[in-house]
C-alpha cells in the first residue's frame, strides 16, 4: 500500500463516519455560493475531490517537523479550500465547526484559528429561515479574530518589555542617524563616559542587549510619559519599546544599570551621554558605534 493511501486508511479507521458527514455538508454549503463568497480566497472543494485532498493533507502532516506548526495543525482537520490549506472542518468538534487558520508572523510566531462557521448543523437549520443568520457568523468571525489578534499582540509587547526577542543585531546605521542630520554623529570618549551627538534614541542598542538596567525615565514629544518603570529589564527590551514607540518621537530617557547605580545612560534631543566605569563593556561599546556608523545605510 503507498504512503499515502496507509496514512488515508489509518485515518478512516478513527474518524470515518464523521468524515463521510462532511461530504453531506459540503453539498449543503454549495447552496450557499453568496455566504461562501464573503470569505476572502475561498474556493469550496468538490465532494468527489475531497478523497484525493484529504490523502494529500495527511501526507503533509507526516512530513512537517516545526514544532510551530506539528504541535497546532491535526489529522482530524478536513480542509475544505480547494485552492489553499487556509479553512477546515474540525472532524473532533461535535458541532463541525468551519474555521481559518491565520499565521502571526511576528515574534513568538505562531499559528492561530478562529470559526467561520461555529455551527454547522445549527447553521443549516438556521440558514434557510434566518436571512441574517450567515451575517451574523461573519460578524462573529472578524471579531473573534480582531480578539485573537489583540492578545497576540498583548503578548508579544509583554513579552518584547522583558527582552525575549533577539533584536539589537539588526540595528543598520539609517536608524541610530537622525533624519534631518546633515553629517554623521560628533564623539567624544573621555573616561567612563562616552558622549555622541547628533543620534537616536535607539543608539543604545551599542551596550549588549542582556545588559540589566532600571528604567528610571521616559519622555515622548508629545509630552506624555511612558509610564513602563520596573517592566523594562534589559537594554534588549527597552530597545524593544523604542521599536514600539518609533512613531511617537522620543525626547529622553534616563536608565541605571543595576551592578551600580551611578553608572547610567542619558539621552535628550540626539544626545546620548553613556557613563560606566566598565572600560571593556565601554570599549565595545564604541567599536559597536564605529561599525555601525561604517556600515552601508
Amino acid at each position: 500500500m503507498e504512503p499515502k493511501d496507509q496514512l488515508f486508511s489509518e485515518f478512516l479507521i478513527v474518524w470515518k463516519d464523521e468524515y463521510e458527514k462532511v461530504k453531506n455538508i459540503l453539498r449543503y454549503l454549495e447552496t450557499y455560493p453568496a455566504f461562501l463568497g464573503q470569505i476572502k480566497d475561498f474556493k469550496l472543494i468538490r465532494v468527489e475531490d475531497l478523497d484525493q485532498s484529504q490523502r494529500e493533507w495527511l501526507w503533509l502532516l507526516s512530513r512537517l517537523d516545526n514544532p510551530i506548526e506539528t504541535g497546532f495543525m491535526k489529522t482530524c482537520w478536513v480542509p475544505v479550500n480547494a485552492d489553499e490549506y487556509d479553512q477546515f472542518i474540525d472532524l473532533s468538534s461535535p458541532v463541525f465547526e468551519l474555521f481559518q487558520t491565520d499565521y502571526f508572523c511576528l515574534e513568538p510566531y505562531q499559528w492561530f484559528r478562529y470559526p467561520i462557521i461555529r455551527d454547522i448543523t445549527q447553521f443549516m437549520l438556521a440558514a434557510d429561515g434566518d436571512l441574517h443568520y450567515a451575517d451574523m457568523e461573519k460578524q462573529t468571525a472578524e471579531k473573534v479574530k480582531s480578539q485573537i489578534m489583540a492578545a497576540l499582540f498583548k503578548n508579544r509587547f509583554k513579552l518584547g518589555l522583558k527582552g525575549k526577542f533577539n533584536i539589537i543585531n539588526e540595528l543598520t546605521r539609517s536608524e541610530i542617524i537622525p533624519d534631518n542630520a546633515m553629517k554623521g554623529p560628533v564623539i567624544q570618549r573621555k573616561g567612563d563616559t562616552l558622549l555622541i551627538k547628533g543620534i537616536t534614541a535607539e543608539a543604545i542598542s551599542i551596550l549588549p542587549g542582556d545588559l540589566n538596567i532600571l528604567l528610571d525615565e521616559i519622555t515622548y514629544a508629545d509630552g506624555k510619559d511612558c509610564n513602563m518603570a520596573g517592566n523594562i529589564i534589559s537594554i534588549q527590551g527597552f530597545v524593544f519599546l523604542l521599536r514600539q514607540s518609533k512613531y511617537r518621537n522620543i525626547k529622553s530617557y534616563y536608565l541605571i544599570f543595576n551592578d551600580c547605580p551611578f553608572n547610567n545612560v542619558w539621552f535628550s534631543n540626539e544626545t546620548l551621554l553613556i557613563d560606566n566605569s566598565d572600560k571593556q563593556l565601554m570599549a565595545d561599546a564604541y567599536r559597536n558605534l564605529q561599525r555601525i556608523l561604517s556600515a552601508n545605510p
